[in-house]
């Protein structure tokens, strides 16, 4: 009974890969084996998906429409929408209706992600819940950051691990620079190209003024 169940589930949720016509609706008496029913009936047995996809048994292509195109895939319609897309510049653009707004895209989730940052609209916000903060973000990753950077909250700290110093940073860059500056360790010295001049800086920006 639930392999029975399993199988109109089948074609409930597949409807555009099988293009064999669904078994008969499920009598009471079916779902006894067919020899207790009639010895001499030979029992009907739907395809699954991946019996179609391996065997090319009622499988239902997808063929390209342009002119002499002889594309066909076997798989989701995504793939020929891709075919045109590529080959014939074939797009379906869907574009944003707010005012005096020009953004388009080519896939549906990346308009509306377009519509949740910029205008705002489906938003599920992430508010801060830190006492008399009014931060609130769009994503959850940005509360995050925002929680980290602001109040300090999940923050994996880089410490400097030179004898005696105290400092340390939310980023490994950062401890990088300051070792350069104050311990000059791993310092990249930039130095002037003239004869004689002994001059050097840690900031190329400084060189440029000098000279």
């Amino acid at each position: 009974m639930h392999k029975q169940r399993l199988t109109l589930m089948t074609y409930q949720i597949f409807p555009s890969l099988i293009s064999c016509p669904p078994p008969p609706p499920t009598h009471p008496k079916s779902l006894f084996p067919p020899s207790k029913l009639n010895p001499n009936s030979t029992p009907t047995k739907p395809l699954l998906p991946t019996k179609i996809q391996l065997h090319k048994v009622c499988q239902r292509f997808h063929t390209c429409s342009q002119g002499s195109c002889q594309y066909k895939t076997k798989y989701i319609a995504a793939n020929l929408k891709k075919h045109l897309e590529s080959v014939h510049s074939i797009i379906e653009w869907y574009t944003c209706i707010q005012p005096n707004c020009s953004y388009k895209a080519k896939v549906i989730r990346s308009l509306k992600r377009h519509q949740q940052l910029v205008h705002a609209i489906g938003v599920q916000w992430y508010p801060c819940l830190e006492g008399g903060c009014l931060y609130r973000a769009k994503e959850a990753s940005k509360l995050k950051q925002h929680k980290r950077d602001i109040h300090n909250i999940d923050v994996k700290w880089y410490p400097c691990n030179q004898p005696g110093c105290g400092y340390r940073a939310k980023q490994s860059g950062s401890v990088k620079t300051h070792k350069a500056y104050v311990h000059l360790i791993g310092t990249r010295w930039h130095r002037c190209g003239f004869e004689g001049c002994g001059y050097r800086t840690k900031k190329f920006g400084n060189l440029k003024r000098y000279g």
